[in-house]
């Protein structure tokens, strides 16, 4: 097992402990649309501590993401290279007018 394999672990039995599973994910990742609009606004701002604020929004994105796997019974680090692989196998567009760049459908 390795270090991240060891910190979603504990991330999960605590997430366990201090909310359950709940409804599988619905609640969290309407939680998660909330912490992407606070990174959003970090971000745009750039308040005077904007790099540990953006930090700090997207550790709670993957806290929450991590427990959301979980929930769903689904394993983390496999979904994510299983997608990595796929993903980098995409053709890109060009960024749009607000820089977000979308594959090839």
């Amino acid at each position: 097992m390795d270090n991240w394999e060891k910190l979603f672990d504990e991330i999960n039995v605590w997430a366990d402990q201090t909310f359950g599973k709940q409804d599988g994910g619905t609640s969290k990742a309407l939680h998660l649309r909330e912490e992407a609009e606070e990174l959003l606004t970090v971000l745009t701002f750039k308040p005077e501590n904007w790099k540990e604020d953006t930090a700090d929004e997207l550790a709670d994105i993957i806290l929450i993401a991590m427990h959301c796997y979980h929930c769903n019974d689904i394993d983390a680090l496999k979904a994510v290279r299983k997608k990595f692989e796929i993903v980098k196998k995409r053709d890109w567009q060009a960024p749009d007018e607000n820089g977000v760049v979308r594959h090839v459908k």
